[in-house]
């Protein structure tokens, strides 16, 4: 990431599978950063699985269905853990949307929406909510 002067690789393992109309598939990643910027800033360690399930609704159209657990671990500086801001937090998150194909590329639209969320504050924090009713995701896919 640009903005921290860490390095945090993404790693990430999908496994799908069809079953005549029925779609299935099994996700996760985790991102980390490997060492401190030289301000002493290291990133929170953020990880995701999933579960995915599609009904191919015709030739071009695929309607998807997802549940997700979501991890955001605390920040650190100076290998210490901040107490004046989120120490992590945890979500479940469900999802709804769909995958179209005219031929050439395809186009997805997903919304995500919290079922569960817990974060985790300092003692010194304000109580505060995160609030993000929806998440819209948007995406292109070319095959080559």
């Amino acid at each position: 990431q640009f903005g921290t002067g860490t390095f945090d690789p993404l790693v990430g393992v999908e496994l799908a599978r069809s079953f005549g109309r029925l779609q299935v598939a099994g996700y996760g990643q985790l991102q980390a950063a490997l060492y401190e910027n030289h301000h002493g800033f290291r990133a929170s360690a953020v990880s995701l699985v999933g579960l995915q399930g599609g009904w191919r609704a015709g030739q071009r159209v695929v309607l998807q269905s997802s549940v997700e657990w979501f991890r955001q671990g605390a920040e650190r500086r100076g290998g210490a853990v901040q107490q004046d801001g989120i120490l992590g937090r945890h979500e479940v998150l469900g999802g709804l949307g769909a995958v179209f194909s005219f031929g050439g590329p395809q186009y997805m639209a997903m919304v995500r929406f919290p079922l569960y969320r817990r974060i985790l504050q300092g003692a010194d924090t304000e109580e505060g909510e995160l609030t993000a009713p929806v998440t819209l995701t948007l995406g292109v896919q070319f095959r080559t």
